[in-house]
């Protein structure tokens, strides 16, 4: 379970919340945060319906850390676009600190390792209020048959135990300490990812191309067909190379 007065120590939410077993953290504050308009953070030892963007099911089982935290859109010292990218810099940050190899960022909040995926973000809005839903594979021991193909954990990595109220803060921390627009943009210049070849989904589109930078806003720019088209919302896959 979690160290509550630790948390409490360590961040600055007017509620905390913890759960040996919740169906979604995010669920839970979205209709939390309807009946109590306040600063909070909810976290899960498990998720029984844990969810990724676009409705996938995100895997929650014991092990993981998964957790929800609010955020006022006014209190951001940057555009509200690029917040989903700063929790994905608080993430890789965090395993990065932990000194995960190969740790890799794919637009706009997916952290990998290795090729796998070891995080996913979840971000939804009630009025001026942000839901931020992090899950992230930490002392998870195994997955199924099908996971284990695009999916790891730290401990799988490194075999250490992790402790989850020491990981959470700081992540949180991370988070909250992304201050500038110049810190987020820095982070996609040096992400890899510009001049890769990607195939971008969204809205029933499907294309291939290369990526060509980023916006200050956070859109992906991509060139596809010799033109350069940027999107804000939607799902990458990295290709690899012709031989």
């Amino acid at each position: 379970m979690f160290d509550a007065d630790y948390l409490k120590k360590n961040l600055d939410f007017e509620d905390y919340i913890f759960f040996e077993s919740i169906d979604s953290t995010n669920e839970f504050l979205t209709d939390f945060i309807k009946r109590k308009k306040t600063s909070a953070l909810a976290a899960s030892v498990i998720q029984t319906q844990g969810r990724g963007r676009f409705d996938r099911k995100w895997s929650s089982a014991e092990g993981g850390l998964y957790f929800s935290f609010t955020q006022k859109a006014g209190d951001l010292d940057y555009n509200l676009q690029l917040f989903p990218i700063v929790c994905a810099m608080g993430v890789h940050s965090f395993l990065k600190s932990s000194g995960l190899p190969l740790l890799s960022y794919r637009w706009p909040n997916d952290i990998l390792v290795k090729d796998k995926k070891i995080s996913g973000i979840l971000l939804e809005m009630i009025d001026d209020i942000i839901i931020a839903g992090i899950g992230i594979n930490i002392n998870v021991k195994e997955f199924s048959e099908e996971l284990n193909k695009t999916a790891t954990s730290m401990f799988l990595i490194k075999r250490i135990k992790y402790d989850l109220s020491i990981s959470l803060a700081e992540i949180i921390k991370n988070i909250k300490n992304v201050k500038t627009e110049k810190e987020i943009l820095d982070f996609l210049e040096n992400s890899s990812m510009k001049g890769k070849k990607v195939r971008f989904a969204s809205s029933g589109r499907k294309v291939e191309g290369r990526v060509a930078g980023f916006k200050n806003t956070g859109e992906i720019e991509i060139i596809i067909n010799g033109k350069v088209e940027s999107f804000i919302a939607g799902d990458v896959s990295i290709l690899r190379e012709e031989d």
